[in-house]
């Protein structure tokens, strides 16, 4: 059952014709993005700069205040990650272990923040900084988007 946060995102969705999201929970949004992309045979862009966060966010994580799962959540993905040059912080907001989230959809959501593209995954792929990567061994890239083939887009 979808809750009151996301209700009126996926039903902006739907009339959208989106046919690909996810509530975005406990695995964080690099989880569900690792998941996400991996089945669908792709590779995510995200630009980190423009996902969205509660106001203070960042302030409870320089304090010290980051569940135990945040933790868990990005030695899970990190090994399938192109992380760039994001700072730890950064990174565990990405994957931060909440349990009620945004939604993370793949495509053009009127009103919600864009951050990032779903790119094909070729037999090798290459980062945002031009680096080789192992075929399909990457899903997460994180930098700024090149060339849109499909937004991502997070709404509430």
């Amino acid at each position: 059952m979808i809750t009151p946060l996301n209700a009126e995102a996926s039903r902006a969705a739907l009339a959208a014709g989106i046919r690909c999201a996810t509530d975005v929970t406990g695995f964080g949004l690099l989880g569900h993005l690792f998941k996400l992309a991996r089945a669908s045979g792709v590779t995510a862009v995200v630009d980190h700069a423009a996902v969205p966060l509660i106001e203070g966010t960042r302030e409870a994580a320089r304090a010290g205040y980051m569940p135990g799962g945040s933790r868990r959540n990005l030695d899970w993905v990190l090994p399938h990650t192109d992380t760039g040059t994001l700072s730890e912080e950064d990174l565990l907001l990405l994957a931060d272990a909440q349990t009620s989230g945004g939604l993370l959809a793949a495509g053009g959501l009127p009103g919600a923040a864009v951050i990032g593209e779903l790119v094909p995954r070729p037999a090798t792929a290459c980062s945002s900084s031009g680096s080789r990567l192992p075929p399909a061994a990457r899903a997460p890239l994180l930098g700024r988007p090149g060339q849109r083939q499909q937004m991502l887009t997070t709404a509430t």
